[in-house]
């Protein structure tokens, strides 16, 4: 599968670049944008799914991710949202997750686990990344039922965003 892989990327890279000498204009719009626009798109969604973990994520099964409810992007990308689902059981169907989120919203309290409501990863990203936590903080769900101020939110969304590195042998020995 990785030879397979490997193989389809040099393949494409050759079809962009092949393009993009053969005729620029029409290299750069159909394959050389689209592809780094995309990459880019993927990997920032994807960090805004774990960008909060509470804990290292082989501790913690619910808050290495966060997931993200009634939300246009759930509707267009058949409940990637409810990305904590997915981690719990990763060949769940897509039309199955809320549901399971629903069963199961006392286990996400229990454990920490952060729901956004009417954003979706990008815009979680685009927030952390622009340091606007109140914004963040306006759209957490509250599973567990406390009431908490605006600023204890964001305290606690900024706590989660500090490193989670396991000490190692040096800095154990010292």
């Amino acid at each position: 599968m990785a030879k397979r892989a490997a193989v389809s990327e040099v393949l494409h890279i050759a079809i962009v670049l092949l393009a993009i000498r053969s005729l620029p204009a029409f290299g750069v719009i159909a394959f050389f944008a689209p592809y780094f626009i995309c990459r880019f798109m993927m990997m920032a969604g994807n960090w805004g799914q774990h960008a909060l973990p509470e804990r290292p994520s082989h501790q913690q099964r619910l808050s290495n991710s966060i997931t993200c409810i009634n939300s246009t992007y759930n509707r267009r990308c058949f409940n990637d949202g409810y990305h904590i689902g997915h981690h719990l059981k990763a060949t769940r169907h897509w039309t199955e997750l809320p549901a399971d989120f629903m069963d199961n919203r006392a286990q996400y309290a229990r454990e920490g686990a952060l729901v956004f409501e009417g954003i979706d990863f990008f815009m979680v990203s685009l927030m952390l990344w622009t340091g606007r936590w109140d914004r963040l903080a306006k759209h957490l769900v509250r599973l567990d039922g406390e009431e908490r101020t605006s600023e204890e939110v964001v305290a606690m969304l900024k706590s989660r965003v500090k490193p989670c590195v396991e000490p190692t042998a040096l800095q154990e020995s010292q």
